[in-house]
Formats: C-alpha cells, structure tokens, sequence
C-alpha cells in the first residue's frame, strides 16, 4: 500500500548499540528525575512491564478495552462520515485495534506517546501513515523559546540522531513535576512496589534454582589446596542445589563437615503478604483494583461494580484527555474538516449497560415529573442526535392532583353543568375532576403502544439479512400502509371506548342517553384513529430509515455476521427509548385527545349551546392554548393564542379540557 515499507522494516530492527550509551553520548534525557533509585529511569520501568505481571496485566486491561470503543465523528449537532479514516489502516504493519493497543500502552508505561506523522508520496502534503512506535528513552523533546512550547524532538535511530520538527509529530502526555514537557506514568509512583516485588521474584527464582535452601559453609581441619576447593565446590552444586536434588542423603568424607546458615524463611519473610501488597500498590497506581482482573472477592455483584467504576473513573477519563488532545492537535489536519471533533461511543460497553439501565429508570421518572424531553434522553443516555419528531421534543406534562376530588363532591359538580354559570373556581375544581377521570383510560392505551413499537422491532431484525446479504431497498424494513392499519385496528378501539365513556358520563348527568352510532360521532372518530395511526407510523419510518442508513454505512467495513448483529443492537436501544418514553407520550396525546372528542360528540348530542376552554391554569401551559374560560358555539372551532383553529384541545401532552357552558360567547 506505501512505498516506504523498506524504511519502516529498517526502524523496527534490533538496535546495534546500547541505548543508553548512545543517549549519553549525544545529552539526551527523558525529563524524569531519577536519582532517588533504579526503578525510576525509563528503561527500568520498561523492566518491570516485563517482568511483573501485574503491571502488564494493568497497562494491557486499560489499552485493550479503550482500543474497541468506537469514534463519533461530529461538526456541531450533526454526525459525519469519514470517507477515509487514517485509524483504519493507520501504517502498513498494524490495524486501528493493534495501533491504538500500543499507543496506550506506551502513554500508560512511559507517560508519554508520540505519532510520528507521515506524509511522504502524498501531492497534498496530508498525513497518510502513523507510526506510534517512539520510545521515551530516544526522545529528546526541545523547548521553544518561551520554555513551554514545543519547538522540535530529536530522535535517536541506531546511533542516529534525527530532527522532527513539532508539527510533525503528535504527543501526548501525563502530568510530570518534574518537567513542564514531559509526562510521568503510573509506573513512576509505583516504582517502590515495583522495586520490591522485582527482588521477591528473584528471590523466589534463586530459592527453587538453589534447592529451596539457603547457602551454607563446609568446614575442616584439614587443609585443603585451591584445586581440592574448587573440585568440592563443583561437586557439592552438581551433586545438591537444584529442585532435582531437595531432600537428598549429602555424603561427606575426610573430616568434611556442612554448617548450613541461619537464615529466615519465607514464612518468616511474609513473603506471599509482601507481594500481595505490591501487588494490590502496582494495580492501585493504574486507578484499577483486584476484581477488575479477576482477582479478590469475585462475586457477581463485586466485578459489575468495579468494572463499572473502571470505566467511569479510569477508562473513560483518559479517553476523555486522549480525544480532547487529538481534538484539540490533530484532527482537523488529518480530515482537512474545520470544526470537527471526534467523541467516544460507549454504547456497546458490557459493563456501563447496567449503569445506563439505571439511567434509563432515572430518567422515565423524571420524564413522567416533566423534567426532561425523550430526546434529551437519547443524547445523554444513549449519546444519538435527537430525531425530527415533535413528541420528542415535548415533556410529558403531569396532572397535579387536587384535594378537593372525592365522590361525595364530584356528583355535584358534574350534575348539569351546562345550565349554570361557572365562578373561577368550580372551574378549576371540575378541570381536576374531569382529568382524573380521564387518566384511566390512558394505561391500556400505553400498553398497547409498547406492543406496536416491540413487533415492530421484532420484524425489522427479522429483515436485516436481507438488506444485507441481498442489496434489498431499506424500504421493506417498514411496511407503513401494514403498520398503519394495524395502529387503526389496535388502538381504534381503545380511542372509541374512551370518547364513549366520557360521553356517556356527561349524557347521563343531564338525563340523556349517548348514541354511539351517531354520524358525527363516526366522523370525529375517523379523523382521530386516521390521524394518529398515520401520523404515528410516518414519524416510526423515518425513524427506522435513519437508523437504518447510518448504522449500514458505520458497519459497512464489517463481516455479515457482524454487521448484522451491529444493526439489531441499534434497533434493540431504539425499541428501549420507543417503550420508556415515545409509547407514554402517544398514549398520553391520544387518550386526552379522544376524551376531548368525547366530550365534542355529547355536546353535540344534548344540543347544548356553547363550550368553554379550560386549561390547567399553571406555568407548563403551552403559549398557544392560553385561552382559558374562551366561549364559543357548541359547533364552532376555538381559536387559539397563534391564530390557528381547533374544535377541542388535541395537542401533544394534551392537558386541556373542554365543557358545557351558559356563559356568553367572548
């Protein structure tokens, strides 16, 4: 793919000179104060990545886990697509996942991390290769002028020094007080634990080497020559220390005798308490803990719990400055794109699904308390742009309850309404009445709803394979003019028997008797089952669609298995949302709405000769339904704060009411 894999071979290779002489020889540092101990220079860190197992195990954790959370790309509210992503094939010998495994790695180990950017056989200069192979240790970062700044880094390649001047290199670093350019690790601060469980594994090593006991002195009176010494020693090795040898019957002759040295056991050392806590300091350094790797008290409950807070306090946070820094640095040179910026998906993250789960019940109750909007939700719980439906944008408005309802007053209030005048406060006591009334026919209404949105989903996964595997349109995923008939023959019903009910009641406290099959009773019940039932199934559609076209163009990269169980872990979120929030605000809209025609329809009926608009008379009034105690004839249509017309109140979140009145039209 490049024609620079000869050169990129060539870095790869053993280095020919120690690098520690060569960065003496040329006054290079890696801005790290090591005086204190061995541990703390570069190269002994690397050491004990090597060899403690502990920290391997951290620094791989961290890496791995953040290298599969997938990138948003965004420029302002709107998501774009990359047509040619560098991550996805970053240089010729690593994929995006191994890329950015090392580059975590190195951030996590050294503190530090440094993209060399490449350009060379691009006629734009763009950067079309990344190289994150740097080693802090062949790094000398050079200050500009102003000390802070950066104006250069000199690298040292097999003996050689080369010059990369700032813009093209990409660097990342931790906090270091020692040096305001270079950064410290984890490691760094562990470096005593790390010192002595470095000891203890060789102790350990040299235990089991030399028989599991220590050394001891063989004493004569004889006198031995330097060749008879040397002879004796070699056999006593040969013949006892090695794990081979434990417990064997040791022969002596002429006057030999084998003192062994008063030493402390292990068991005397504390050796496996010593290591423990090594081992529980070195995990500690990396914001990580023991059940995260599988170690300490394993129940159920313990690994979600740490898991989920790896992810908030560790993981998430170092994406977060990772993905602020390549915002801040990188990323409009590398997609020539003003204004973008990329963010992390976390959609997918097993171990916050129980967090966002949490989220989602949070967020329903404050959703029915009318604090927040379902689209708000999908932003914050599930990080998807807000669709294009005005439900979802609405707050679901809560009926305040009233002390003063009761069934000895409520006979009362409903017998004869319409043939008196209503003073301001029986019109707010019938309002309370008249809506608590209405709320039992809502809940049937909203079950119904959350079975359409769970077929609907079901059906949809169903089609997956073959948009995928046979090129079919996106439009057979939604059959609208099926979906829509099957709205009108489930939730036409219950729309019926809700305008029924609340007709029958005002019928009967003026001594009359509802007919059902009235024409404009059929006429109003028409328009209402067509119009939710279309508008309902048009809004899912265009939900789906979009959905649909963005996942398939995300995934398209993938294998089929793995795209399609992509695409039906989106529709699964969307059928969660559907149910917590778009279910309750159709059934909410519905439901008033078919009360109200109910009460159109009686009016009709009874003859009576004029309706009064009454709303809740609180601050979550909608600005154009501000026309409380509005008059007008029984067959005549409101007019609205906005100018607009409409017969009785049928508007999302619906909360207004109207009633039979003997007040002059005003």
């Amino acid at each position: 793919m490049f024609d620079f894999v000869d050169e990129l071979v060539q870095k790869y290779e053993p280095e020919q000179k120690s690098v520690s002489e060569a960065m003496s020889r040329l006054g290079i540092t890696t801005g790290l104060d090591t005086s204190t101990d061995q541990y703390g220079d570069q190269q002994s860190l690397n050491s004990i990545y090597d060899n403690i197992t502990w920290a391997y195990r951290s620094i791989g954790f961290i890496a791995s886990n953040l290298a599969r959370v997938p990138w948003i790309y965004k420029k302002g509210d709107e998501e774009v697509e990359i047509q040619y992503d560098v991550f996805q094939d970053p240089n010729p010998m690593q994929t995006r996942y191994d890329f950015l495994v090392e580059s975590l790695s190195r951030l996590l180990l050294q503190g530090e991390m440094f993209w060399e950017l490449y350009r060379a056989g691009s006629l734009d200069n763009k950067v079309i290769a990344l190289f994150p192979d740097w080693r802090s240790e062949e790094v000398n970062v050079i200050p500009a002028k102003n000390k802070y700044d950066i104006e250069g880094y000199k690298r040292l390649i097999n003996g050689k020094e080369y010059y990369y001047p700032a813009t093209e290199v990409f660097y990342l670093k931790y906090f270091n007080p020692y040096s305001p350019l270079r950064g410290m690790g984890p490691l760094r601060p562990a470096r005593h634990a790390a010192s002595t469980e470095l000891n203890s594994i060789f102790y350990n090593k040299q235990f089991f080497k030399q028989g599991a006991r220590p050394a001891g002195i063989i004493t004569t009176e004889q006198r031995l020559t330097e060749v008879e010494q040397k002879r004796l020693e070699e056999y006593m090795k040969k013949k006892y220390q090695s794990v081979d040898q434990m417990h064997e019957l040791m022969v002596l002759w002429g006057g030999l005798k084998f003192n062994p040295l008063n030493t402390m056991s292990m068991t005397d050392m504390q050796f496996k308490d010593l290591r423990l806590m090594n081992r529980e300091e070195i995990i500690a350094a990396f914001g990580l803990s023991l059940e995260v790797l599988g170690l300490g008290e394993k129940t159920y409950q313990n690994v979600q719990f740490y898991r989920r807070l790896a992810w908030t306090e560790t993981l998430m946070p170092l994406m977060e400055k990772f993905l602020a820094m390549f915002n801040k640095g990188l990323i409009e040179e590398l997609y020539q794109t003003e204004g973008l910026i990329a963010t992390a998906d976390y959609n997918n993250i097993e171990a916050l699904r129980e967090e966002r789960s949490k989220k989602v019940t949070d967020y329903d109750k404050g959703f029915k308390a009318g604090a927040i909007t379902p689209n708000e939700m999908r932003e914050d719980v599930f990080g998807k742009d807000p669709l294009p439906d005005p439900a979802m944008d609405a707050t679901y408005i809560p009926i305040p309850g009233s002390a003063s309802t009761g069934t000895d007053t409520e006979p009362k209030v409903f017998k004869k309404i319409g043939q008196k005048k209503l003073t301001y406060d029986e019109r707010s006591k019938i309002w309370h009445l008249v809506v608590k009334r209405w709320e039992q026919y809502e809940p049937p209404m909203h079950t119904m709803m959350q079975k359409f949105f769970a077929d609907v989903i079901k059906d949809v996964k169903k089609k997956i394979p073959l948009v995928i595997t046979k090129g079919a349109d996106p439009g057979v995923f939604f059959d609208i003019e099926y979906w829509k008939k099957r709205l009108a023959e489930d939730g036409g019903p219950i729309i019926f028997a809700t305008m029924k009910e609340v007709a029958d009641g005002i019928m009967e406290a003026e001594g009359l008797v509802f007919d059902p099959v009235h024409p404009h009773v059929r006429q109003l019940l028409g328009q209402r089952i067509n119009n939710y039932s279309t508008f309902v199934s048009k809004t899912t559609e265009e939900h789906i669609k979009k959905l649909l076209d963005q996942t398939l163009q995300q995934t398209a990269d993938m294998s089929i298995a793995d795209q399609t169980r992509a695409i039906q872990k989106v529709f699964d979120k969307y059928e969660v949302e559907a149910k917590a929030s778009r279910a309750e605000l159709i059934a909410r809209t519905e439901t008033m709405a078919a009360a109200n025609a109910g009460t159109q329809t009686a009016l009709v009926q009874g003859r009576f000769l004029r309706k009064m608009w009454i709303t809740s008379r609180d601050d979550r009034v909608r600005d154009s339904h501000q026309i409380d105690g509005q008059v007008v004839n029984v067959d005549e249509a409101f007019t609205l704060a906005d100018g607009s017309q409409v017969g009785f109140p049928q508007d999302f979140n619906e909360r207004c009411i109207i009633i039979s009145t003997m007040e002059p039209k005003n």
